[in-house]
């Protein structure tokens, strides 16, 4: 395809610049071979009563004595018409010509009208336009000067739209709004030479059905004005929906693959907190049974510390993998490239600390344009390959390197280490999807190929070399974006400012969290409990004056979602003031539903001071001296 996509360009940029049609065929037959079943061609103009071979590709010798005369074997003649009058004849010869007479079929009225112009002309500038509508799927023409597009009919099919098609300015509307930016950036890319084609992957929206339909567009500018201004610029997009989904299921794969890969790692990560803060709530518990002193005061709230300390570590692992297991949405927003790292390292950091000495340095300002999920697996992919790489050496003698720089309008991330490296041979295989160098059971030979698809479809490039002296360096390279965080941090510390008391309504089918939560926050303001979201709901409607609710979203019977729903059926009063606490452990349709709303909502486990806070922007603050 992509041979053939670029000789027709190639065709066509020089049939513009020189009007010669008998130049532009020998090209489109070049093209066309590469792609078709023919090695020989000549395409035989009527002047008269004397044909003039025009153009020629491969094996042409020989088939002049069949240019006009019975088909053989071997040969096949194909009659190109002008209002029913024979005007030329493209003779092909090889194997495959009735699968190659099949397919050139559409493109036949336009090779008869290159072989008889010898002048440029508006009708002939299409002429080339139309061949590549002819053999290339979703062919496209763009006038830039005067925003008009072209389009081939299996274009206009595999969008659903009718002819002629919409105007540029209406192109936008089709594109789905979270690609819109990464198609629009491409095309900057290329119509100010920083990219040497038009190249990308977007959803588009099928106007009969409705559908959202994955394409590659392949693009490049054939003309310019002297000064170098574009005007015109002709591509083809390919459906890549097929393609996408089973790129999709390769990336489970690969993360169910590498799950499997950092299960021990991830267990010792766990128990490590667990084990010290079994510990130090077993000593709180047998000093309590005991008179306190200062001292032993003083030793209660370090182990208390401690335990706080384990819990959040133990709460970023599970956070790390709800996001690398969490299916992608497809949705770009600004990311920040440590976190995405961080994540990589907590979920990897066990494996890799057995056989290197890991360096990171990733600036905190460094903010990329993508998705969570799928960043953090392609960074997870390549530490694993870094810990694969260095295994079996003492730590001092390896290193793992994680590095990232602005390379405008670019963020580079590069990890390296020092292993052995890659023989030359496979290197140019290391994309190829199955193909891996590790030992039978180690490795699917999906990771690199999944980092290349992710990476791209971000529109970014990825690509691995052997360091001087040893050693692999992976290169990825991003979109850059800016910072916009989404989440509201918690207070540093508890506000000294006094509240007035409010009344709080705890929802959890879990009853140590209710207990939990009540024990907490009863001290400052007035708490109930119910059990599940039928008593949660019986108890709002039968006294809705409750300022706050605190909801788990995944609960027996009922969950979160649907008490939120029937609370809008019959207190929609107290639909705001609904808080959701969040395991993460839900279907993505219950998430999507989830983050539709725009309700505050709480990630588990929950600090306190994130719920004092939340609580305490239902009500303002006392006036000074008030006692309440």
């Amino acid at each position: 395809m992509t041979s053939l996509f670029e000789g027709l360009l190639a065709a066509q940029a020089h049939f513009i610049a020189t009007g010669s049609s008998a130049e532009a065929l020998q090209q489109v037959l070049a093209a066309c071979a590469r792609r078709l079943p023919f090695s020989g061609a000549v395409v035989w103009a009527l002047d008269g009563s004397a044909p003039q071979a025009l153009a020629t590709f491969g094996e042409a010798r020989g088939l002049e004595a069949h240019a006009l005369g019975s088909d053989a074997s071997d040969i096949a003649v194909l009659r190109c018409l002008e209002v029913e009058v024979v005007v030329a004849s493209l003779v092909l010869s090889g194997p495959g010509l009735a699968d190659a007479a099949v397919q050139l079929a559409p493109a036949l009225p336009v090779i008869s009208r290159l072989a008889q112009t010898r002048h440029r002309g508006e009708q002939h500038r299409r002429d080339i336009a139309n061949a590549v509508g002819a053999v290339v799927d979703g062919g496209f023409d763009w006038d830039i000067t005067t925003g008009v597009v072209n389009y081939s009919p299996s274009f206009l099919e595999m969008l659903g739209l009718e002819a002629p098609g919409p105007h540029i300015t209406e192109w936008s509307k089709l594109v789905h709004p979270d690609d819109l930016r990464r198609q629009e950036a491409a095309i900057e890319a290329h119509y100010f030479g920083r990219a040497e084609l038009y190249q990308a992957e977007y959803r588009c929206r099928n106007a009969r059905t409705g559908e959202w339909v994955w394409l590659e567009v392949r693009g490049r500018i054939v003309e310019r004005r002297p000064d170098g201004t574009p005007v015109r610029l002709v591509g083809s997009h390919t459906d890549i929906t097929a393609r996408k989904l089973l790129d999709a299921r390769f990336a489970r794969t690969d993360r169910l693959a590498s799950l499997g890969t950092m299960a021990a790692g991830m267990a010792h990560e766990i128990n490590n907190p667990l084990a010290f803060m079994q510990s130090n709530i077993e000593f709180v518990r047998r000093a309590l049974s005991e008179p306190l002193t200062p001292e032993t005061l003083k030793e209660l709230d370090v182990a208390l510390e401690d335990t706080l300390e384990g819990t959040a570590r133990i709460g970023r692992i599970v956070r790390d993998l709800r996001v690398f297991s969490t299916v992608s949405r497809e949705e770009r927003r600004p990311v920040q490239l440590s976190a995405v790292v961080g994540s990589a390292q907590r979920l990897v950091g066990a494996l890799l600390s057995k056989g290197a000495r890991v360096v990171v340095d990733v600036p905190e300002a460094l903010v990329v344009l993508g998705d969570e999920n799928e960043l953090v697996q392609v960074v997870v992919n390549l530490l694993v390959n870094a810990a694969h790489a260095v295994r079996g050496k003492p730590e001092a003698q390896h290193e793992v390197k994680v590095t990232a720089h602005a390379a405008a309008p670019l963020v580079q991330l590069e990890v390296s280490d020092t292993g052995p490296g890659i023989a030359t041979e496979h290197l140019k295989h290391v994309f190829d999807p199955f193909f891996t160098t590790k030992p039978i059971g180690e490795g699917t030979g999906l990771g690199l190929a999944i980092c290349h698809s992710l990476v791209t479809a971000h529109g970014g490039d990825i690509t691995i070399a052997n360091r001087d002296g040893g050693g692999c360096r992976v290169v990825v390279r991003l979109p850059a974006s800016t910072w916009r965080s989404m989440d509201t941090p918690p207070p540093a510390e508890a506000s000294r400012e006094k509240v007035q008391r409010v009344r709080v309504l705890v929802v959890d089918d879990e009853p140590l969290m209710r207990t939990a939560l009540l024990r907490g926050l009863s001290a400052d303001h007035d708490v109930a409990l119910a059990a599940d979201g039928a008593e949660a709901l019986h108890m709002m409607q039968r006294d809705p004056k409750w300022d706050v609710v605190l909801c788990d979203v995944v609960m027996r019977h009922m969950n979160g979602i649907e008490l939120f729903e029937r609370v809008q059926q019959t207190v929609p009063e107290l639909a705001p003031r609904m808080v959701f606490l969040t395991g993460g452990a839900w279907d993505a349709a219950l998430r999507h539903r989830l983050e539709a709303l725009p309700n505050e909502r709480l990630e588990k486990p929950i600090s306190l001071l994130a719920l004092r806070e939340v609580i305490r922007r239902r009500r303002a603050p006392l006036p000074s001296g008030d006692e309440g």
